[in-house]
């Protein structure tokens, strides 16, 4: 570069002497010395005046000689490993490096914040220089394991220390690395109660009192002991007492409530209450004890809660020790369910905004006696559906009583006997002198009924009707008109497999000579027997 004039020499680090070049009519007038590396300034506002700063940039790109800096973007620092170096171990802590909103009179917080969708943010404190091998310190906020925490930690070759919590640089309390235990160390009368600052926390025995007004703990030895006061002495405090207490309000126990008794149970603290039947109904509340017994010879009636005043799941037993049905209606009115004589009931509330028997479930137990498996059946007005018996199905009553056995169906069947295999169904007592009747029972005036004793099965079978007994002497009487069926000759069943003895009626005999073998063809109605081989007229 050659020839300039010498008002443009003096420019930090450049030497322009004029000449060729970028062709500008400026005057751009500098000092007549500057800083090498210095940044040059403009002096004043005309633009043609520099001068001289303390600001160095070295070839390398390093700046020095910035004092105070005022940045309103994102400041990012290129490459990886980078530190922010200055004092922060001046003994004077005035002198160390800050932080400080520039908010007059506002507080400092400094935020740290994670990136994009990342929801964890933390410091790390390490105990060495070389973060990749040293042990350290996190305080974290983390959003996704939703918990803030400090955590003493390793990487590399550093060792987990014990979280210790210091209080002008002394330990109170640690939680050991070794095995993850809380310990509180050196325990002094400011921390806690106790008087004896060396002794610690070593054991704890939990007493009842009934000095004072309030809790207390007191130290003896090594023994830290909490004294409750007894709520025997008419204190509000006490939660322990041999005394009756009454604690109120909802509480609510996470763990097993236990009992020294072990005769003692919920129910005795809930108590039971006994009424004899009457007419006057029985109203229950959300104070009546939830177990009720009812003894007596009346009818009764009994109101269950309003919903509204208890909790759901609350059950209630209802016990009927009475010689009648006790009906328990809902604070509505609406029938809930019939108890009957020896039974028991027990309800519970299902729901709270209704006053009918839909906010109640309810099931039967405590029968007097039970036999068999399967559905109850009650005593009174039962129905079966489908039942079967294995042995003898009796049905007794008063020796004046009538015992009934049939169908309430205006049409249907009703069968005796088993579907398979032979049965024997006997009717009337098996001992003892008995009259057994079985009739058709017409109860109206110039009502006919019939009875069939005989078979409903396909043609072609055989059904045997044995009338009497088998054994001993028999007399069987037929009271009225007895009927049999008619046939033809031809269609009489075989003489041999009816059996000797055996009678019928036929309506087309051609002789009525008693004793002859019958022949069919003829007009002539004759009884006839069975000799065994042949039917004969008689």
């Amino acid at each position: 570069m050659g020839g300039l004039s010498n008002k443009y020499k003096g420019l930090s680090g450049v030497e322009a002497t004029g000449g060729g070049g970028g062709g500008g009519t400026g005057d751009v007038v500098g000092p007549s010395s500057a800083t090498a590396n210095a940044l040059a300034r403009y002096n004043l506002t005309t633009g043609k005046l520099i001068k001289n700063s303390s600001i160095i940039v070295d070839d390398s790109g390093n700046v020095t000689g910035i004092n105070n800096l005022s940045l309103s973007g994102n400041q990012t620092f290129s490459g990886v490993g980078k530190k922010i170096i200055a004092d922060f171990s001046n003994a004077t802590r005035a002198n160390r490096l800050a932080f400080q909103t520039s908010t007059l009179n506002g507080n400092t917080r400094v935020p740290i914040l994670p990136n994009g969708t990342s929801r964890l943010a933390g410091i790390d404190c390490f105990d060495g220089t070389d973060p990749d091998n040293a042990s350290f310190l996190q305080v974290h906020s983390d959003g996704t394991n939703n918990h803030a925490g400090l955590n003493s930690a390793k990487i590399g070759t550093g060792t987990t220390k014990d979280l210790v919590f210091q209080i002008d640089g002394v330990t109170k309390a640690k939680v050991n690395a070794a095995d993850g235990k809380f310990n509180v160390d050196t325990l002094t009368a400011s921390l806690l109660v106790g008087t004896d600052a060396s002794k610690n926390l070593q054991s704890v025995t939990v007493a009842t009192s009934s000095v004072g007004t309030d809790f207390a703990a007191n130290y003896s030895g090594s023994t830290l002991t909490l004294s409750i006061p007894d709520a025997g002495i008419g204190i509000d405090q006490g939660l322990i007492t041999n005394l009756a207490q009454t604690i109120d309000g909802v509480k609510t126990f996470n763990d097993e409530l236990m009992f020294d008794n072990p005769n003692a149970t919920l129910a005795n603290l809930n108590g039971f209450t006994t009424t004899v039947t009457s007419a006057t109904p029985v109203v229950l509340t959300n104070t009546s004890t939830s177990l009720q017994i009812f003894t007596g010879t009346t009818l009764q009636t009994v109101v269950m809660p309003v919903t509204s005043t208890l909790r759901q799941g609350l059950v209630y037993k209802l016990v009927n020790n009475s010689s009648q049905a006790i009906t328990v209606n809902s604070s509505g009115g609406n029938l809930i369910a019939t108890i009957r004589a020896n039974t028991s009931l027990f309800l519970v509330c299902i729901g709270t905004t209704l006053t009918t028997a839909a906010d109640w479930d309810f099931g039967f137990t405590d029968f007097a006696s039970v036999s068999g498996d399967g559905a109850v059946i009650l005593a009174s007005n039962s129905t079966l559906n489908n039942p079967t018996t294995t042995g003898i199905l009796a049905f007794s009553g008063a020796t004046t009583s009538a015992s009934s056995f049939h169908t309430l169906q205006t049409t249907g069947t009703m069968s005796l006997g088993g579907t398979v295999g032979t049965g024997l169904i006997a009717i009337g007592r098996s001992t003892a002198s008995q009259q057994t009747d079985i009739q058709a029972a017409a109860t109206a005036s110039g009502s006919t009924k019939t009875m069939n004793i005989g078979t409903g099965g396909l043609a072609g079978s055989t059904t045997n009707i044995a009338i009497g007994s088998t054994t001993g002497t028999s007399i069987t009487t037929l009271n009225g008109i007895t009927k049999q069926q008619n046939y033809t000759v031809a269609t009489l069943p075989s003489a041999s497999a009816s059996g000797v003895g055996a009678k019928s009626f036929v309506t087309d005999a051609l002789s009525s000579t008693f004793g002859a073998t019958v022949t069919g063809g003829g007009a002539v109605p004759v009884p006839v027997y069975s000799d065994g081989t042949n039917w004969k007229v008689g």
